[in-house]
């Protein structure tokens, strides 16, 4: 037989005059293993579960008690006095707990508060409810005996620290609900391996280092709703080896230090739909040896790409700003091509190694804006630029001692001699022209 303690609490709420007055009631349930369940009973007839004391073992928290012979519903566990439409766990309510080994939550209850299980370091099983919407602040850190957690399909927010510091967990499925994973949600998480997100996933923001330091994870998928990769959201995941970003019609941003100090990192595939790549987004991944840069991509930040292995780059002409420091001390770099429409490259952007290196300009409606140490360190740099544009080059001073045009030329107009001829404009002419000063073949031509 259940014990029952009843215990009324009267609260007076500054609302208006019209309003219905809001109270609510505590009581306590004595289970039979002898732990208290206390609850609060609102006055609009929804009940949330407050506090526990004494539980041990396997719980099963209720979505329904009985009380004074009605069943009444445990929507969620709440704020108390707060607002009869809230459901929110209240904070802390197993905070502690080293004597709970397992955790069923029942159907109905649509959210779980901040640090309600909070170093529950023995619980080895956590069983979810699919009417669950809302996993709070901190509500399993430090519960060290997970090893697999599955978030059903409903849930659309897991709150920051949500899961740090389970130290045991490997796997970890996310349902396509999810909108958001809050700061620090798996952060040190050190045995993770595997984390699935659902192909329909409407998941917008990956919070800062959500992922921070899962040393074990190997692979990630980014699907094609993300917005935002907050900052160092997967800094030191020192085994990813494989990073997939999805393309999709959302606009994407990568924060600064988002992959810092992937090690293992092979191949960076930024599709078009990222705008930003920030600055130290992925420093220090040394072991990549492909980075492309889809078109559509605006901005590399500073440091973006410092330190990787590649040997060949393309940056389309979609990219308006490439950062100091961007990719210094790639030291395979041998050959860059910047696209027509890059405006500047910044200082140290391609810091190199002493070697030769082949680079591309394709701008002839731009002219790329260079610091005079963007090319810095490289023993030989040979520039190529479009036919006919080169006095465009040659006349800009951060590249005019990098592009050079032979000594004049002199033909006469009746010379037989082939080739594509631009005016000192850099337009090229539909045909050899009769009489004048004009470009061919990288040579400055006077025709007379």
């Amino acid at each position: 037989m259940e014990k029952l303690r009843y215990v009324f609490s009267a609260v007076i709420l500054f609302v208006s005059l019209i309003a219905t007055p809001a109270f609510a009631e505590t009581i306590e349930i004595t289970d039979a293993s002898g732990a208290v369940w206390t609850y609060t009973l609102k006055s609009d007839g929804t009940v949330s579960l407050k506090s526990v004391t004494g539980a041990s073992g396997a719980i099963v928290i209720p979505s329904k008690i009985t009380y004074q012979g009605k069943d009444l519903s445990v929507s969620g566990t709440e704020d108390p006095y707060v607002n009869a439409e809230v459901q929110k766990i209240e904070g802390g309510v197993f905070m502690g707990s080293q004597d709970i080994t397992s955790v069923t939550i029942s159907e109905g209850i649509t959210s779980i508060g901040s640090s309600a299980f909070y170093f529950c370091r023995n619980v080895t099983s956590l069983t979810l409810p699919s009417t669950l919407k809302t996993i709070s602040a901190y509500a399993f850190q430090g519960c060290e005996g997970l090893t697999n957690v599955v978030i059903p399909e409903g849930v659309e927010t897991l709150g920051s620290g949500a899961f740090t510091q389970c130290t045991n967990l490997t796997e970890v499925v996310l349902p396509s609900t999810l909108t958001t994973i809050g700061s620090n949600c798996f952060q040190q998480d050190k045995k993770l391996e595997k984390v699935t997100i659902n192909k329909t996933s409407q998941l917008k923001t990956i919070g800062n280092m959500a992922f921070e330091q899962c040393t074990a994870l190997n692979s990630i998928t980014i699907p094609a709703s993300v917005q935002k990769i907050e900052q160092e959201a997967f800094q030191w995941c020192s085994a990813l080896d494989i990073l997939v970003i999805e393309e999709g019609t959302q606009s994407m941003e990568i924060e600064k230090g988002a992959f810092r100090q992937c090690e293992k990192l092979k191949a960076i595939n930024i599709p078009g739909r990222v705008k930003t790549i920030g600055d130290e987004a992925f420093q220090y991944c040394k072991g990549a040896t492909t980075i492309i840069i889809g078109d559509g991509v605006e901005a590399i930040g500073a440091n973006a790409f410092s330190q990787s292995e590649i040997t060949e780059l393309y940056i389309p002409g979609s990219v308006k700003t490439i950062g100091a420091n961007a990719f210094q001390f790639s030291t395979s770099l041998s050959k860059i091509t910047l696209g027509d429409g890059v405006e500047t490259v910044g200082a140290n952007a391609f810091n190199g190694h002493g070697g030769a290196l082949e680079l591309i300009c394709e701008g002839t409606t731009t002219i790329p804006n260079i610091d005079s140490t963007s090319f810095n360190n490289y023993g030989t740099i040979t520039v190529d630029v479009p036919d006919g544009y080169e006095y465009l080059y040659t006349a800009d001073k951060g590249w005019s001692g990098m592009v050079t045009v032979s000594a004049i030329s002199e033909i006469k107009a009746n010379d037989s001699v082939g080739g594509e001829y631009y005016d000192l404009q850099g337009r090229k002419l539909s045909s050899r022209p009769a009489k004048g000063l004009y470009i061919s073949g990288r040579k400055l031509v006077l025709v007379k």
